[in-house]
């Protein structure tokens, strides 16, 4: 495994963390071409990202490999919604460089993201994830987390699909966020 350096980023790695973004966007969303032909998204995602890194209420965890970043984890505290009341931990992003999967770098940043989860209160930990994107819902699987019964509408008559990583029975589904 390459030596992978996990940093806190700030504003100023919200161009590199927009292109990555991006990339693997495109990556899994090449699985259906008809995404990437949907009006919007093209969207630029750096202003996005500077706006996140700049938040107190984000934390991003950047990747870097002989000073190349490759990857970012993007995590909030947060609550659930429908009554649930439980706060939670949300992995906001997990994104990789396509050029660079398989090397570690998603593991790591995991791990990062759990050391900040484990350091809250948070009842548990929630995220979403594209309902085709087979290599995120497998890697989410193998680390304990579940499908909670939620979905929202995605590109294309597509899902994003809410997992839960808990002790806390699954919610009742809901189309909320």
């Amino acid at each position: 495994m390459p030596d992978i350096r996990i940093v806190q980023a700030g504003p100023e790695s919200a161009e590199d963390i927009a292109r990555i973004h991006v990339a693997a966007r495109d990556a899994y969303y090449s699985k259906s071409p008809r995404l990437l032909a949907v009006p919007g998204q093209e969207w630029d995602y750096e202003p996005v990202w500077r706006n996140r890194l700049s938040s107190p209420e984000h934390t991003v965890m950047t990747a870097s490999v002989a000073g190349h970043l490759l990857g970012f984890a993007a995590m909030t505290a947060t609550t659930l919604p429908g009554g649930a009341g439980a706060d939670v931990f949300e992995l906001v992003g997990l994104y990789v460089d396509p050029q660079a999967w398989g090397r570690g770098i998603g593991s790591r940043l995991y791990e990062a993201f759990e050391t900040k989860r484990l350091a809250t209160d948070s009842a548990a930990a929630v995220l979403e994830v594209w309902s085709e994107n087979d290599r995120a819902i497998r890697f989410y699987t193998s680390r304990g987390w579940q499908p909670d019964g939620h979905a929202r509408p995605a590109p294309e008559g597509t899902t994003f699909i809410r997992m839960l990583l808990s002790q806390l029975e699954p919610l009742e589904p809901s189309n909320d966020r």
